[in-house]
This record gives structure tokens, C-alpha cells and sequence, in this order.
């Protein structure tokens, strides 16, 4: 028990709680129980007809015609539920139970079609575990009609479910037939488009013509690099010609033209005949001569003549001299001449090389691109093409399949008549027990929080916070002992020294002398936080306890509100502690001998204002008095939460034994008497638990039992 306010309950301690409120979870359990063994001798037999059908995942119309993923799938939306829980809410809806409700015209006593919430309460589908089988299951009174119900609602749904996917397959065709003009017009705008695009960019192939261009640029270059070489050498030679002739190809091919002229190498022997004959007449004419006169002009026209003939062919030669040549010079010019051209020719051949080559490298150079549209071309012709075959096809496959007429589900097992009925009795029964069990265990566990009282040591120990002293456990009204009946005396200690009680007792008075080992303590005070837990019967035995150790002992019944010692150890009470306080009389002849080394002082006379005698001067004298006669000195007060009699007490004495007993204390009861100790600054030596009943803690009988076998 906890004491802020919130209380719980652990699972270990239920069977204790149980044992302890027995009467109430009895009776909770009893009226349960009544209540359903009531309606178990009510209920009537009924009869359950089942009957099993098939639901396939994918219809049987594609395994015949291939459409394995598109016409009657029936995978789930969500992983959460599954084909069989669709079909199941189709088949209990209410368009097929009432179809089945008209096809059996099923009345109720008024004659009327039964209600579709009637039917739904007696209906259940359930699957088959590990199975796409689903159960169609229908009570009834009467067997024959419990089974045609069930025929009758599966016939109803394997109809209604053959029509729901004829329809569908009549949408989806209707909707293939729809696209597919458009499929086919578009295959047709692809098709047209690639080859418009091949048209335009003159190729066939694309691959194959870069491959032929790569390879017929490396052949281009290996001749550029041929020709450039036959360049070179060509140069070589055509300057080393030109240093040795001395004149520039132009020249030489003049030359070699006049060479090879008729005409002017006829005007040339004509001249040098001229001229030789001009020489041999000077020899013998004078320069006046007609004959010299004559051949001079003779030269001069024959040179006149050949100047202009090499004029007409060269346009360069002025002289005659410029026309003779020898063999060898005739040789290196035509030679010259040759190598000019061949240089002219290679290099035409360079230019036009690398010009194609120029070509083809722009070419492949556009060749990516090209390749790149001609790809999307491609896709776009594919797809096209794939939408309209794979229409085409699918038009052809959800024909057929309309035709067969064919569901998701089909019928594995029809309804039979059951033979047997089925009685309720047994689970009434076993759910009024159940039922009842659980009511009355709740039932003390909610009057177990709602109680707010100490109900076992851990409790207490937890609740007050001092060392725990020692643990008395329950001493029941009479026990049977030694084979006779008798009553329990309320001096153990004294009358039955051998009980397990009696060494509860002794060992709370160790334990109180080692705990007090520390500083001397004489007199203690004996009280509790409110009325019957026990604090005089605890205090009379304890006075008992150290007694027969050998100390003597003084026990003062100081409440003087309700005094009990002078009836625990049945003495009489006209002169005690009261009348000593007043004046009355002598301490010394009120005191009473009940044990060796144990005297007792009762309440006495019963005053009208007690707290006034406690808190008197007297009684600090009386106090002194009894420490200098007994070596230990108890006074039995009055509750804590009661009166102030027992703080007072407390300030005369060492300190104070608190007593509590389970299932009297509460907490609240307990706080407030804890708030007064702290608040008066009180010394608490130690709690005693007294009466204890659990697990661990003894009770009377028991110690009996144990000791007496």
C-alpha cells in the first residue's frame, strides 16, 4: 500500500488479497456464475451446417489463356488483409444475403422476410488456416434448413461472382477496343517518323557506317603520311636539280620546249650557217663588201626570224645564245620539269586526301547525335509497338475469357444436413466460472486499493520508517491444544512459555536491549496511533518477557481513559495510578505483584481530566521514584491519534515503542501519528508488528502445530 495517493496491487500478492476479501469475491463469483448457468438451462440445441469454398488468388480463365497478372488477380490491397477477407465481407453483404433471403423465401413468425441483421447473427465465415479455403457455417434449429441456407448462399455467390467478372473483363475489352486505334495510329506516326529521320541524315545504318568511316580514316591517314613522305624526297631532289641548272622550272621547261621546237632549231642551223659562212667571207672580203654587206643582213634577219620564233613558244629568250644545250643539260632540265610536276601532283594528292579525310571526320562527328535521335526513334517505335501487340494480344485473351464464364471461386465442399446438434450448456457454464473468477478476483482487488489500512509488515515497515523490532504474530480467540478446547491466554509468555509466541516476545526483548545497548534506557513508553492494535497485551508481555530474565520490572497501566491491564492480569483497579498522582494514596500500596520481579500499577479511579494528572509535577516525582525502585519501567499509554497522553509520557521517558497491527492501522491514521512523534520530537526505539498473517510470519496455530507434533 502505498500512501500518495495511488495504490497498486502486485500479481504476487493476489492470492493473499483473494484469501483475505473471500466474502465479497464469493459473492460476485456466485452471482456471475448463477447468471450464465441460468441461460445455459435456457439455451436451446441449435444445428451448424458448413459448407467450403475455394478462393484462388488468380482465376482459373488465365491459366488457359496466359493472363496470369492482369484478369482476375486477386492480390490484396494492403498486406494487412488478404483475398479471403474480401471475399468474405462480398458473401456476407447484404445484396447476397437477401438474394438468398427471396430465393428461400425464409419467414419470420409474423410471415414476413426475415431481417438481414437476423440472418448476419447466425451466419460465421472462417478460413482454413494455411488455405485459400474459406468456411461458410449457418445455425439453425432446424438442421435441413441450416444446410440449404448454406448451399443456397453459396450458390448466390459463385453466381453474383462469375457476373462481377464478366463484367469486368466486358469493361476491360471495351477499354482495349477503345485504345487501340490510338495505339495503332501512334506505331504508325513512330515507324514514319524513323524513317523520315534516316532519310533526311542519308544512312541505313548507323553502327556499320562509323565503323567504315573509323576504318577508312585510318587508311586516309596511313596515305597522307605515305604521300608526305614521297613529298620530302621529291623536294630533295627537285633542289639539289635546280642549284645545278641555275634556273627556276619555269625556265627549264622554256628551254626544254625551244629544244624540242622544229621550226626553231631549223631558224637556228639556218642562223649558225649564216654566221660560219659570214666568217669564212671576212677572211677575204672587206666589211664594205656587197658580199659581206649581203650576209650580214642575211644574219640579221635569220636571227631576226629565230628571235621571234622563240618569242612565239617562250615569250623569254632574247638571245640565240640562250639556245644551245647540251645532252646532259637537255636531260637534267626535262628531269627538273618531271619533278615539278610530281611535286604538283603529290601535293594535289595531299590536299585531296585530307579534304575527304576533313569529310569524314565531320561525319563521324555528327554520328553521336544521329545515334542518340535514332535510338529514341527506336524506343518510341518499340514501345509503340509493344502497347499495340500487347493490346492486340490482350484484347484476343479477354475475349476468350468472357467467354468461358469463369470465377475466382468454386465450391469444394457442399453443406450436409448435420445429424448432431450443438449444445451451449458446456460454454455457459465454463464462462460463468471464467467470467465469475475474474469478477470476484477484480472485485477484491479493487477493495484491496480502495482500503486503505497496513495490512502486512513490509507495509509497515514502509509506511512508519523505524527499525523493526520484533513481529508478534496472530493469536486466534481459541485454538485447540493438547487434544482439548480452551481459551488462549492473553499472558503467553507467562502461561504457555514453550509457544513460538512466547519467543516472539523474548525476542523483542533482545532485540529492544541490543537496540538500546548504546544509551541507557530505563522506561519506555508503549503506544500506538489508534486503539485496538494491541499495545497492552503487547506491554503486559513484554513486562512478562524481562521479568523472567532476571530484571525486576514495573508495568503502569497509564491510560487512564480506557484502562486494560487490570483485566489482562485480572487484578482489581479501586486504587492505581490516578489515585497516586491525586494524593490519594501511596504508590507503594497501590502496587500489585503479578510475577516474580514484576509488579503492577493499574489505571485506578478514572479522572475526569487525565491528560492534567499526566502533566503534572506528581507525575515527574512518581517517575523518579520508579527508576530509583525497578530496573525497567513500562507504561501502557493511550493512542497517539487519541490523546496527548502519550507525547506527554514520551518526554518523562527513554523513548517509545510503537505497536501497530495489520489490517487496524491505516496510513492515514498512521501519517498523522507519525506527524505528532516528529513534530514533539519524540524517540522512538522501534515499531512491533503484532497480529502478523502472511506468508512468512506465524501464526498461532501453526507455532502450536510445530511444537505440540
Amino acid at each position: 500500500m502505498e500512501s500518495g495517493g495511488e495504490s497498486t496491487i502486485q500479481l504476487d500478492r493476489a492470492f493473499p488479497i483473494v484469501k483475505r476479501r473471500w466474502l465479497p469475491a464469493s459473492v460476485v463469483f456466485a452471482a456471475i456464475f448463477t447468471v450464465f448457468y441460468i441461460a445455459a438451462q435456457k439455451d436451446r440445441p441449435v444445428y451448424i451446417a458448413e459448407g467450403e469454398i475455394l478462393i484462388e488468388k488468380v482465376s482459373s480463365t488465365p491459366s488457359v489463356t496466359g493472363v496470369g497478372s492482369e484478369v482476375g488477380l486477386l492480390d490484396p490491397l494492403t498486406k494487412e488483409n488478404s483475398p479471403l477477407d474480401t471475399e468474405a465481407e462480398i458473401i456476407s453483404s447484404v445484396p447476397i444475403v437477401e438474394q438468398t433471403i427471396a430465393a428461400l423465401q425464409l419467414k419470420n413468425s409474423e410471415g414476413k422476410l426475415v431481417e438481414y441483421s437476423d440472418v448476419l447473427k447466425n451466419l460465421k465465415l472462417s478460413k482454413v488456416q494455411s488455405s485459400d479455403i474459406l468456411t461458410i457455417s449457418y445455425q439453425d434449429e432446424n438442421p435441413k434448413k441450416a444446410a440449404t441456407f448454406v448451399n443456397s448462399l453459396i450458390e448466390v455467390y459463385l453466381e453474383d461472382d462469375i457476373l462481377r467478372k464478366r463484367a469486368e473483363l466486358t469493361a476491360t475489352r471495351e477499354f482495349i477496343e477503345a485504345k487501340l486505334p490510338d495505339a495503332e495510329y501512334t506505331l504508325s506516326q513512330a515507324e514514319q517518323e524513323l524513317r523520315q529521320f534516316k532519310e533526311e541524315n542519308n544512312f541505313f545504318a548507323l553502327q556499320e557506317e562509323a565503323a567504315a568511316a573509323t576504318q577508312l580514316m585510318t587508311g586516309l591517314q596511313q596515305r597522307i603520311t605515305d604521300t608526305q613522305s614521297q613529298i620530302a624526297s621529291t623536294n630533295s631532289r627537285y633542289n639539289a636539280l635546280q642549284n645545278q641548272l641555275g634556273m627556276n622550272p619555269k625556265q627549264a621547261a622554256q628551254r626544254t620546249v625551244i629544244s624540242q621546237s622544229t621550226t626553231i632549231q631549223e631558224a637556228r642551223q639556218q642562223l649558225q650557217e649564216a654566221e660560219a659562212q659570214l666568217a669564212v667571207e671576212k677572211t677575204r672580203l672587206t666589211e664594205n663588201h656587197p658580199t659581206i654587206i649581203d650576209l650580214q643582213d642575211k644574219v640579221a634577219t635569220l636571227r631576226s626570224m629565230l628571235q621571234s620564233r622563240v618569242g612565239d613558244v617562250s615569250g623569254s629568250l632574247k638571245s640565240i645564245g640562250n639556245l644551245e644545250f647540251s645532252q646532259m643539260e637537255q636531260e637534267l632540265t626535262q628531269e627538273l620539269v618531271s619533278l615539278e610536276s610530281e611535286r604538283q601532283g603529290l601535293n594535289s594528292q595531299i590536299s585531296a586526301l585530307a579534304q575527304l579525310q576533313a569529310g569524314y571526320q565531320e561525319r563521324l562527328n555528327v554520328l553521336p547525335q544521329l545515334e542518340q535521335e535514332e535510338r529514341r526513334l527506336e524506343r518510341q517505335l518499340e514501345l509503340a509497338q509493344a502497347t499495340y501487340s500487347q493490346l492486340q494480344q490482350k484484347l484476343q485473351e479477354v475475349r476468350l475469357a468472357e467467354s468461358q464464364s469463369l470465377g475466382n471461386a468454386s465450391l469444394v465442399s457442399p453443406a450436409l444436413v448435420p445429424d448432431k446438434p450443438i449444445s451451449k450448456k458446456s460454454l455457459y457454464q465454463a464462462m460463468g466460472i471464467f467470467l465469475g473468477g475474474l469478477a470476484g478476483v477484480a472485485t477484491a482487488l479493487l477493495l484491496e486499493v480502495q482500503d486503505r489500512s497496513i495490512k502486512s509488515v513490509g507495509e509497515a515497515k514502509a509506511q512508519l520508517q523505524f527499525a523493526l523490532l520484533g513481529v508478534i504474530p496472530q493469536v486466534r480467540k481459541s485454538n485447540r491444544l493438547l487434544g482439548h478446547r480452551r481459551s488462549i491466554p492473553q499472558i503467553i509468555v507467562r502461561d504457555n512459555p514453550r509457544s513460538l509466541i512466547s519467543e516472539a516476545y523474548r525476542m523483542l526483548q533482545t532485540k529492544l536491549k541490543f537496540a538500546c545497548a548504546e544509551q541507557s534506557v530505563k522506561t519506555i513508553v508503549v503506544t500506538s496511533a489508534i486503539a485496538k492494535e494491541g499495545k497492552s497485551t503487547i506491554a503486559a508481555n513484554l513486562a512478562a518477557a524481562i521479568s523472567q530474565v532476571g530484571r525486576r520490572v514495573l508495568l503502569v497501566d497509564a491510560d487512564l481513559r480506557r484502562p486494560l491491564q487490570h483485566e489482562i492480569w485480572n487484578l482489581g483497579n479501586e486504587m492505581g495510578l490516578g489515585n497516586t498522582i491525586s494524593g490519594q494514596v501511596d504508590f507503594h500500596l497501590a502496587l500489585q505483584p503479578t510475577m516474580p520481579n514484576l509488579d503492577v500499577l493499574t489505571a485506578g479511579t478514572l479522572a475526569p481530566n487525565p491528560i492534567a494528572l499526566l502533566d503534572s509535577q506528581r507525575m515527574v516525582s512518581l517517575m523518579e521514584e520508579f527508576a530509583d525502585r525497578y530496573d525497567f519501567i513500562i507504561l501502557d499509554a493511550p493512542p497517539l491519534n487519541v490523546a496527548a497522553d502519550a507525547s506527554i509520557l514520551g518526554k518523562m521517558s527513554d523513548g517509545i515503542l510503537w505497536v501497530v497491527r495489520p489490517g487496524v492501522a491505516d496510513s492515514t491514521s498512521t501519517t498523522v501519528a507519525r506527524e505528532i512523534v516528529e513534530q514533539s520530537r519524540q524517540t522512538v526505539l522501534g515499531v512491533v508488528i503484532n497480529g502478523a498473517i502472511g506468508e512468512n510470519e506465524y501464526s498461532y496455530d501453526r507455532a502450536q502445530r510445530s511444537v505440540y507434533a
